[in-house]
Parts: structure tokens; C-alpha cells; sequence
């Protein structure tokens, strides 16, 4: 199974925050709306196990130039081959 991550980039206002904290400094949660639409689409069918931060999520740029700047790959590749076991 391969999946993506859909993550704000940052610290987001939410009832999580303690109180007395500078909200103002926070990201809002309406910033994950954008790409997790995206990520809903037929258009993300074909893109698997990346990182998407959504506070670089720029609606400006054409989907190629978009992914690019707000990607990442899921997890350290060499976490994942047969060396990372020591066999």
C-alpha cells in the first residue's frame, strides 16, 4: 500500500493550543482544504507516497510547478531497502 501525508507545516489554531498562546502566529486549519480537494481527485491518482506540506500549497502555479514546491517524499528511502535491516 502506498499512501501520501497531507501536513499543515506548521503549528495550526485549533482547540488543541493551550490558551494564552499568540494565535495570531498560528495557521489556520482552512489551509489543508486546497490540497486535500487536490488529493481527493482523479488528477492525484498517480502520485503515491509523498509529503505534502499545505502551507506551500500555492493554487497559483500549475500542478507541476505546485507539487514540486510543496513535496516530499513520505520517508527516507533507504529506510525502506534491504539494507535497513542489516541483511
Amino acid at each position: 500500500v502506498t499512501v501520501n501525508a497531507l501536513l499543515p507545516g506548521g503549528a495550526v489554531d485549533t482547540h488543541m493550543i493551550p490558551a494564552g498562546r499568540d494565535r495570531s502566529v498560528l495557521l489556520k486549519p482552512e489551509i489543508m482544504q486546497q490540497p486535500l480537494v487536490w488529493l481527493a481527485s482523479n488528477e492525484a491518482d498517480q502520485v503515491h507516497g509523498q509529503r505534502l506540506i499545505a502551507h506551500d500549497w500555492d493554487e497559483s502555479l500549475p500542478i507541476d510547478q505546485r507539487l514540486k514546491k510543496a513535496t516530499a517524499p513520505a520517508a527516507w528511502s533507504q529506510l525502506g531497502g534491504p539494507t535497513a535491516s542489516g541483511r
